[in-house]
């Protein structure tokens, strides 16, 4: 029956059995279409989609993202894991589009941020990530790994003495 179904799809990918997973959502997608509501049928091609970005078959996970999106379009989740597939394929506009778009639904996120700055510094516009950075840490002050990417930014663009005051920040950090 279909909710076993979903419930045994779910548990193999929620165990990061993501093969045995994206078997049993193909299965639902192709029996079960017409009995989904329109928001378990854009998680179901959301949860497909990551299957298949986990055993690495982008072409069709950028497919059900956008699947996905075009039921539930403020979906941040899809959203950013089309822009990770576009920054891995180093489709770099791609990619900022689709992290703008799930900092715009979802903003409290420090992942999307960070992933925007990482996109930013790797493209060598290190101001550009800083200000992400920046923006993740007024939603987590406490964040070391903001801290330590605005750090390496602003070493990046010689800011060496401003990079040591990010240190200090750090330091203050409780464990």
């Amino acid at each position: 029956d279909l909710e076993k179904e979903l419930t045994n799809a779910l548990s193999l990918y929620l165990s990061d059995k993501y093969l045995e997973a994206k078997k049993l959502y193909e299965n639902i997608i192709k029996n079960h279409f017409q009995e989904l509501s329109t928001e378990t049928l854009s998680l179901v091609y959301f949860n497909y989609a990551y299957c298949c970005e986990e055993i690495n078959e982008l072409t069709i996970a950028k497919d059900y993202y956008k699947k996905s999106l075009v039921l539930n379009p403020e979906f941040a989740n899809a959203h950013n894991n089309l822009a990770v597939i576009y920054d891995k394929e180093n489709d770099i506009n791609k990619a900022i589009t689709f992290y703008k778009n799930a900092i715009m639904y979802n903003p409290t996120d420090i992942t999307y941020w960070e992933n925007l700055g990482n996109l930013f510094g790797r493209n060598k516009k290190n101001k550009k990530a800083i200000k992400c950075y920046k923006k993740g840490l007024k939603i987590d002050p406490n964040s070391s790994s903001l801290i330590l990417n605005i750090i390496e930014s602003r070493i990046y663009l010689n800011q060496i003495e401003e990079a040591k005051k990010e240190l200090t920040e750090i330091k203050k950090i409780p464990d």
